[in-house]
């Protein structure tokens, strides 16, 4: 089709459920009729990752609302937009917006959401954006939380439609196609997305007969449920198809739909698994045990079709038998190899277990093989998987966990019996990336490790009899486990003791507490040490790598299309050494991966620094990786990044200033040299005189921000937090502006209400960042203005909010306030307007450290600024 590529242009996924209005399906009926292929259609989804693909990010508003406009002259079927990219587009001029609704036409416009963690540029749609969106474009209803902050859709969900699958099904009816691709999966009773898949291809060539000759109805992943009922196709006569039919014309439409050739064996695969969905139905009604068994026939279906990542998935993960379908059908697309456009990745076999078992430079060649992939997975485009074909598939490497039999047995039959109801919330362990990382975790010793921390992790919580059953025996297996360890090091009987006190509530548990545990001697305590570490690293790291290979990793991407060998290297060998756990020490690791992270910053700047921020600040968040040492070392490498990068814009914010000081002075030299013999007229003198007192006026303003922006420097390598009275700061600050405040005939005053808690900051970015925000509002404050502030408590915060008479600003101005300067001379004409050259941008990135700071300002109204920081 025509439209394919501008759909490729652009990565992301078909959008999330919402309520529809009826003109979506007018623009499917318009696009039939003007494409002139009835069965094709084309749905294209932009956000901040699709954007992180085609430049740097942030994007201006302006820039974006171009890129729309062109996407919409393509005439696709529905365009769907990121709600973080909505309070972005608003700002865009109204001459743009009026240009982007005419292209727009009759093409519905849809708010997309992806279920993965929002990069930290992502801009929040607040619910007055996305109101004018509803009101004035159309887009799909919507619901908000407390916040105003959009995370999620209001969805009207057919009882007979499965969740996640009622998009292509609507699709599919109204196009009258008899089938789709769809890019969910069903994983744990949670909708998964199929990533980086932005056109969602629906067309009757690609389907088979059997499948055409009956009504129009979706054929996909979740077909053949057991715990809903789906529409099924019909045959040729009009009767149901039967269950094995609908799964093998799942895969068959998968496969078609990747361009994926061979057909054979996904049929075969197809007919073993969607044999156990049948059975299962069957005998539900009659004994829950005769369901297991045959779920264990169908896994060995799945033994046969040679697809391990099914039989792992089979005998950890079978919370209903439909499960052993979507993992088999998601190992289906990474069995092949799919190739690049650009040819630079290697496309392999996902070896999850393969060089583990062997150790040494075999397993981190075999982990280097799997990151590869999953960073080839991410950089393919729609395009790409669309034409890829196979190339020949890498020999299936025989392994196994490496435990003896009896506790092998032990933990899967306590998985097996766990079942999907009881686990009501699984974003901390199972997010979207586990569905790739789970099996990664199944190398030598490591298995006992994902279930200890799938039984023990706070963001679970379980309930039931079989709930408690796998908590105990992954919390007994992770004892041993340890004891085996400590025993094999040379440590006495106090091993076990030891090891129970550590597992007992791993939250509560830090690394100091390890000299309290034994009175062995220090080379015992130290070795003890080591191994509890190495531990850690096996699960944090193991986190973090998992957030850096998951398919929505911008970090992942970066590696993959990195030039820099030694970067690339360095970051597959640090992956291996984690996953053999060869020597590895939490800070060994994280040196290795902010090495990474900075040659990114330097080859994809800014680009890979945000991506490298991305990572750590994951890790952060996730609540199995809070302990202390970790968290530590990652705030210091964090801060030692961004100063960097804070350091390379004050030199940027010199040069600027040094530039416009050069220009005024060449103008003032210009006319001082027409005074030595002028022979003008006295208005032409009092002309040129104005003109040379304005630029030496302008002189002085320049050279005073040069020294400003000259003295901005950071006192250490990283920002202190300690505790801090924000209200004694504030004091400072305004007792510092009194004289400017004098000079410019204005008032300063501090409303004092109920002292505030302590708050966690650095002292010095405190003060210096009240005075610059104050000093920019008696700036733009007239002659006798004031300027008030005020010191409030929130929830979880206190902020100052810095309230000032003046002109104010437009709201395009206030939009790229703090935006870097983007005129010819380096100056943004914002900071013109304000007669004032402060890197404001610099007082942001260091506020989103710890807290934050915003602006709001309208035309003849003042401006406000809130700065604030979290409590302890």
């Amino acid at each position: 089709m025509a439209l394919v590529g501008v759909a490729s242009f652009f990565v992301g996924r078909v959008p999330a459920v919402a309520r529809l209005d009826d003109q979506l399906f007018d623009g499917f009926a318009r696009l039939q009729t003007v494409a002139g292929d009835p069965g094709g259609a084309v749905i294209v989804t932009i956000d901040e990752p699709a954007l992180l693909e085609e430049g740097d990010w942030p994007w201006k508003p302006d820039r974006l609302a171009q890129l729309l406009e062109g996407v919409f002259a393509a005439r696709p079927s529905v365009v769907g937009l990121s709600p973080g990219l909505t309070s972005v587009l608003l700002a865009a001029s109204p001459q743009k917006l009026a240009q982007l609704q005419q292209a727009r036409g009759s093409t519905p416009l849809v708010l997309s959401l992806r279920p993965a963690p929002e990069l930290p540029e992502s801009l929040p749609a607040r619910a007055k954006a996305l109101a004018a969106f509803h009101d004035d474009w159309g887009v799909w209803t919507h619901e908000s939380d407390d916040d105003g902050i959009l995370r999620r859709l209001h969805a009207e969900v057919p009882a007979e439609v499965p969740p996640g699958s009622l998009f292509e099904h609507r699709v599919a009816r109204h196009l009258g196609v008899a089938a789709a691709v769809p890019t969910r999966i069903r994983f744990t009773g949670a909708a998964r997305s199929l990533p980086y898949v932005s056109l969602l291809r629906l067309a009757r060539r690609e389907m088979p007969a059997s499948v055409l000759s009956g009504r129009p109805a979706l054929v996909g992943l979740s077909a053949g449920s057991a715990t809903r009922s789906f529409p099924t196709p019909t045959t040729g006569h009009g009767r149901p198809m039967p269950e094995v039919e609908v799964a093998a014309h799942a895969l068959h439409t998968l496969v078609a739909g990747y361009g994926l050739v061979d057909a054979g064996l996904p049929m075969r695969l197809g007919a073993h698994l969607a044999m156990g969905v049948a059975f299962f139905n069957l005998c539900r009604w009659f004994s829950v045990v005769s369901s297991y068994i045959l779920l264990a026939l169908s896994i060995v279906g799945t033994v046969s079709s040679s697809l391990l990542l099914a039989l792992y998935a089979g005998l950890l993960l079978p919370v209903t038998p439909l499960l052993a379908l979507d993992l088999g059908l998601f190992a289906l697309v990474l069995r092949y190899k799919l190739q690049d456009q650009d040819q630079r990745l290697r496309a392999v076999l996902l070896r999850f277990t393969g060089g583990v078992s062997g150790g040494g430079a075999a397993a981190r060649a075999g982990w280097k093989e799997a990151l590869v992939t999953m960073g080839q997975y991410v950089d393919c485009r729609a395009s790409a998987l669309l034409s890829a074909r196979e190339k020949g598939e890498l020999p299936v490497v025989e392994a196994s966990s490496g435990l003896p039999k009896d506790e092998e047995e032990q933990i899967a039959s306590a998985l097996v019996r766990f079942e999907g109801a009881e686990i009501t919330r699984l974003e901390g362990v199972l997010r979207g990336r586990e569905v790739v990382v789970v099996p990664l975790f199944l190398g030598k010793r490591l298995l006992g490790y994902w279930a200890f921390v799938l039984g023990q992790s706070s963001s679970l919580e379980l309930r039931g009899p079989r709930a408690r059953t796998l908590t105990a025996v992954a919390r007994e297996f992770a004892v041993r486990e340890f004891e085996r360890q400590l025993v094999t090091g040379g440590a006495r009987s106090e091993a076990r003791p030891i090891a129970q006190r550590l597992f007992h509530d791993p939250r509560d548990r830090e690394l100091e507490d390890l000299s309290t545990l034994t009175d062995e001697t220090a080379r015992e305590r130290d070795y003890l040490r080591d191994v509890f570490e190495r531990l850690e690293v096996g699960v944090l790291t193991g986190n973090l790598l998992g957030e850096v290979t998951t398919v929505n990793s911008a970090f992942a991407r970066a590696v993959s299309r990195s030039r820099d060998e030694a970067a690339r290297a360095n970051f597959f060998d640090l992956a291996g050494a984690i996953f053999t756990r060869e020597g590895t020490t939490v800070r060994d690791c994280l040196d290795r991966l902010f090495d990474t992270g900075r040659v990114l910053q330097e080859e994809f700047s800014p680009a890979g620094s945000r991506a490298a921020y991305f990572v750590s600040w994951s890790v952060l968040r996730e609540e199995t990786a809070q302990a202390p040492v970790v968290k530590g070392y990652l705030c210091t490498a964090l801060d030692v990044s961004r100063h960097r990068a804070l350091d390379q814009l004050r030199t940027h914010m010199l040069e600027a200033v040094t530039l416009k000081v050069r220009n005024i002075l060449s103008v003032v030299l210009g006319y001082a040299e027409d005074f030595t013999d002028f022979r003008g007229t006295v208005d032409e003198a009092a002309e040129t005189g104005r003109i040379v007192y304005r630029s030496a006026s302008q002189l002085s303003e320049l050279f005073e921000d040069f020294q400003r922006v000259s003295q901005f420097g950071l006192t250490s390598d990283r920002l202190q937090r300690v505790p801090l009275d924000m209200l004694a700061g504030v004091r400072g600050a305004v007792e510092n502006s009194q004289d400017f405040a004098s000079q410019k005939g204005c008032t300063v005053k501090l409303e004092e209400g109920v002292p505030p808690d302590p708050v966690r900051g650095d002292p010095a970015f405190l003060s210096r960042s009240v005075e610059a925000l104050l000093y920019q509002s008696l700036l733009n404050a007239p002659s006798g203005g004031s300027v008030v502030l005020r010191v409030r408590q929130e929830e979880g915060r206190v902020a100052v909010e810095i309230r000032g008479e003046g002109f104010g600003l437009p709201q395009d101005a206030v939009a790229r306030f703090f935006e870097e300067p983007a005129d010819e001379s380096g100056l943004s004409s914002v900071w013109q307007s304000a007669g004032q050259l402060l890197p404001h941008q610099v007082h942001r990135a260091l506020a989103d450290m710890d807290g934050g700071v915003e602006l709001s300002s309208r035309v003849g109204e003042g401006t406000t600024f809130r700065l604030w920081l979290p409590l302890l």
